[in-house]
């Protein structure tokens, strides 16, 4: 499984999840990367997205999570 979360420089809570999840996420920036959210319902960021192992989305998260819902969705989508 891949967790992506996507961010932009000036988002606060994005650089809040950014410092609790530490390497257990992929960060990407959506200014910077734009074509990484093609799939994505994003209105907001952050966006946690979970993929499978060949990159099929498999769900996505809007807004900011604390680091036990976190953990929650992580075992239910292992």
């Amino acid at each position: 499984m891949r967790i992506e979360l996507l961010a932009s420089p000036w988002c606060g809570m994005c650089a809040t999840m950014r410092r609790m999840l530490g390497d257990s996420v992929e960060v990407v920036d959506v200014v910077a990367h734009p074509e990484r959210r093609a799939d994505v319902s994003l209105q907001t960021v952050p966006v946690l997205v979970f993929r499978d192992d060949n990159g099929r989305k498999l769900s996505e998260h809007s807004g900011f999570l604390p680091r036990s819902k976190f953990e929650e969705l992580v075992k239910r989508y292992s």
